[in-house]
């Protein structure tokens, strides 16, 4: 038999400890993965409607005046032409999303009679979320009547 000299003798571990230090970078690995939220990607939909724009829109315009104001609508009900359906949604990251519904009606003669809509969030309100991410969110919600 060979003699070794302390320093140099092979460690004798126990199979319960030699299988412990093997689990020990994964059960690390997973207390640290805990702590990290996965990236959430930005969704952006429907009509952007800018405050100048909304500003301007008044009853009496006609079609052509609201879609080059508005845009198209994203919505044309096929059973009611007379409506135009514009909405938007936003959300960038794990921000609260940005939502605008606006229903416009259109008399018999293609003229702006009525707007309906809940307003509360505009292009502006967007643009000042990914500028300023720490803002906060209730400085954007604006209820407005658009009557």
């Amino acid at each position: 038999m060979w003699y070794y000299p302390a320093a140099f003798r092979p460690v004798q571990f126990g199979i319960a400890v030699h299988r412990a230090l093997l689990c020990l970078p994964l059960l690390l690995a997973l207390a640290a993965g805990g702590c990290v939220r996965p990236y959430r990607a930005s969704v952006t939909q429907g009509n952007l409607i800018e405050a100048d724009a909304l500003a301007r829109l008044e009853t009496g315009m006609t079609r052509a005046q609201v879609e080059f104001l508005l845009g198209r609508p994203i919505l044309q009900d096929p059973l009611d032409p007379r409506r135009w359906n514009y909405a938007f949604y936003a959300r960038y990251g794990y921000r609260p999303p940005l939502r605008t519904v606006m229903v416009l009606y259109f008399d018999e003669n293609d003229r702006l009679a009525r707007i309906e809509g809940i307003r509360e969030a505009t292009a502006d309100d967007a643009v000042e979320d990914q500028l300023n991410p720490d803002r906060p969110s209730d400085d954007r919600i604006d209820d407005i009547d658009l009557d």
